[in-house]
């Protein structure tokens, strides 16, 4: 009878345990409010709604929710700009267009003021939370800033082509950037043609840049290759410059016109097509890199001088040069840009030696060979190297020479010549 009445006991208090949890579940469900069931919409306000599971974000799991809630808000905020008329007056801004409306989404989140905490919610699980911003407030605070970037930029705009008419070619490139930079936030607003007369501009100014050559040669003791940039024939400064030349694959380091508008490019002393281009990146780094009016700076078309650059052959005089070394010499000379001559003083290359001659208790003939090369440029020692001591053995006189020679030779065309021409390129 004690086991029945303590078996009844515990179904009981069973029963009691699963009714409250079952009630307490559904209690759970009733209490869910309508907003976190159903995205809420409103024409009076932008909403943004946001949850996370507590166990994903176990510290801050509030925070969370809010950027998720305001990342809602600011996808209502795009998707609102984006039924606007974006640029739509000129053909070029077309590809802009996509990362523009990108940029409002990343960038709209940290700009919204006056978003207010509606509600919240949350259980044993998840956390949710429910912004709105007054889209009358927000309107009227957006044209506020609107109207004072625009009065901005007219300055920038005005400043320009001021600048522009002034020949200050750089100054002027930097201010319709500037006046861009201005309106980057607005660009799909009615700039009154602001945005796409100053982009046109930058692009007017670009086509008119000229870049003048005073030679299509060079010598292979040449160290720079100069270049002459001009605006509407007049030399520029401060213009930035890039050249790609045959055999390098990507464009060197920018350079800027000097206050006479030359630039002095360092060559890599090879025969082929150089290509000279103004630099955007620099109005681009003016811009901001990743920014919207870096991808506009993109779309605009930078034209290219493209001149076939040819070697120059130099003029070298072999002086005091042993017979046995002058045929090789001069072939190698004659095929790396320069042209043997008795008549100069540009290049003169000599040789002084010293021999000396045994004859050892075998009868064979041993010829020792010293040797010292220098090559000079205008009178002045460029380049001098010695050889190696060159050993010649036969029991022929003659031959031993030779084989001294030879050995002299093989130096002179792997080692000695390569390092005069290394330096004639660095």
């Amino acid at each position: 009878m004690k086991h029945l009445v303590n078996s009844l006991i515990f179904l009981s208090l069973s029963i009691v345990i699963w009714a409250c949890a079952s009630q307490k579940a559904a209690k759970e469900v009733v209490e869910k409010p309508l907003w976190v069931k159903n995205h809420p919409t409103s024409s009076f306000y932008y909403v943004g709604v946001g949850h996370v599971n507590k166990k994903a974000f176990p510290y801050d799991y509030q925070e969370a929710a809010k950027k998720k809630a305001l990342d809602n808000l600011s996808h209502e905020i795009k998707t609102t700009v984006n039924s606007e008329s974006i640029m739509h007056q000129t053909d070029q801004a077309n590809s802009f267009r996509e990362g523009y409306m990108n940029h409002i989404l990343l960038t709209s989140q940290e700009e919204i003021e006056g978003h207010e905490l509606v509600n919240t919610w949350e259980n044993e699980n998840e956390y949710w939370v429910y912004y709105q911003l007054n889209k009358q407030d927000y309107q009227a605070k957006k044209k506020e800033k609107h109207q004072l970037a625009l009065k901005t930029a007219k300055g920038y705009f005005t400043k320009a082509q001021i600048a522009e008419k002034q020949g200050e070619v750089r100054v002027a490139l930097n201010l319709y950037t500037d006046c861009l930079k201005q309106l980057e936030k607005h660009l799909h607003l009615d700039n009154g043609g602001l945005d796409i007369e100053s982009l046109s501009a930058i692009q007017n100014i670009i086509n008119k840049i000229d870049f003048k050559l005073s030679k299509t040669s060079f010598k292979t003791s040449d160290q720079f290759f100069p270049v002459l940039i001009q605006f509407k024939g007049k030399k520029a400064s401060q213009i930035p410059v890039q050249m790609s030349m045959p055999n390098v694959f990507e464009d060197i380091n920018t350079k800027f016109s000097d206050v006479e508008g030359k630039i002095f490019f360092k060559i890599n002393k090879k025969e082929g097509v150089y290509t000279w281009k103004f630099s955007i990146e620099e109005l681009k780094k003016r811009a901001g890199l990743y920014s919207p009016i870096a991808k506009l700076l993109n779309t605009l078309t930078i034209p290219e001088r493209k001149e076939l650059i040819k070697a120059q052959k130099e003029q070298i005089a072999l002086r005091g040069i042993p017979f046995l070394i002058k045929p090789k010499l001069s072939k190698t000379l004659e095929t790396n840009h320069f042209s043997v001559t008795n008549n100069t003083n540009d290049w003169v290359c000599s040789i002084q030696k010293t021999e000396q001659e045994q004859i050892n208790g075998q009868g064979f003939h041993v010829y020792y060979l010293n040797m010292n090369i220098v090559f000079k440029k205008n009178g002045a020692v460029f380049f001098e190297q010695k050889f190696t001591a060159a050993k010649g053995v036969h029991l022929n006189k003659n031959q031993a020479v030779e084989n001294a020679y030879k050995e002299a030779i093989e130096e002179l065309e792997n080692e000695i010549l390569p390092s005069f021409f290394r330096k004639l390129e660095n």
